[in-house]
């Protein structure tokens, strides 16, 4: 048997890894919202299948673009052109665009999520470094994000109604974003009265 290859590990490993260190829920939290948004709540695995891939291939190729291949690339020739040496050049180029990668994927109230992304950030941005080929994050970052929608559409469909409604009618930002932006899901609506009613 073949084994498992380290972005597939990094990706499968994160799910339940909230067990031990607690603020990683609001992380899976969060990313459960994005998935009962974008999949729906109802356990549909074709469906579940071709968004996965489209949103994982789509994030993958727009953000590695941006934040590798255009930040990252830019922070790296502008140190270099001011005459830094190449391996701090590198490092500082990568952890630029991780923290930039984390303030935009901020999306508890706490920063824990902000944290991990940049964390993630840094893996990508170091392999991009390290082969020179914007292939090898995109894939990575495709790979993560697949794994992750399909693992949390599955628990959430599982989870039932009520786990549902709380989702939807956080307070973290990243619900509260989704509802502004689709004001007319009145399942969302009648969610957030819902649990906020027994509150």
């Amino acid at each position: 048997p073949r084994a498992p290859t380290p972005t597939t590990v990094l990706a499968l490993s994160l799910l339940p890894i909230e067990r031990l260190i607690k603020p990683l829920a609001e992380v899976t939290a969060a990313s459960k919202t994005i998935a009962l948004y974008a999949l729906g709540a109802e356990l549909r695995p074709l469906r579940a299948l071709c968004g996965s891939a489209l949103i994982s291939a789509s994030a993958a190729l727009c953000e590695e673009m941006a934040f590798r291949g255009v930040l990252q690339t830019l922070a790296t020739r502008a140190l270099r052109a001011l005459g830094a040496a190449p391996r701090p050049t590198v490092a500082a180029a990568v952890a630029a665009q991780a923290i930039l990668f984390g303030v935009a994927h901020s999306y508890t109230n706490s920063p824990v999520y902000l944290i991990t992304a940049s964390i993630v950030g840094m893996v990508f941005g170091a392999a991009f470094a390290a082969t020179g080929n914007l292939a090898v994050p995109i894939a990575m970052h495709f790979a993560v994000d697949m794994v992750t929608f399909l693992a949390c559409h599955v628990q959430v469909a599982r989870a039932g109604r009520e786990a549902q409604c709380k989702l939807l009618a956080a307070e973290s930002p990243i619900a509260t974003t989704l509802r502004r932006a689709l004001p007319a899901a009145g399942r969302v609506r009648a969610c957030v009265v819902c649990v906020r009613g027994k509150v």
